[in-house]
């Protein structure tokens, strides 16, 4: 748990692993690369995220004001 933890950041973990469980039971004996694998893609697609949002605001952009309430 703790090298996943460490290989994939930006993905909540625990959530993530609740979320395949029924998944990586049909899985069989080869639950624990086809977990590792489905980790990996939202892994990536999470610092895909993450990058693009670091991008919009490094460039000054996107398009959401701050609420005035807050």
């Amino acid at each position: 748990m703790a090298k996943w933890k460490k290989a994939f950041p930006h993905v909540s973990l625990e959530a993530e692993l609740w979320g395949l469980d029924e998944w990586a039971v049909a899985q069989g004996n080869n639950w624990f690369n086809a977990v590792s694998g489905a980790l990996a893609k939202k892994e990536r697609s999470a610092v895909e995220r993450a990058n693009a949002a670091a991008a919009i605001r490094d460039k000054g952009g996107g398009s959401r004001r701050p609420d005035p309430r807050i």
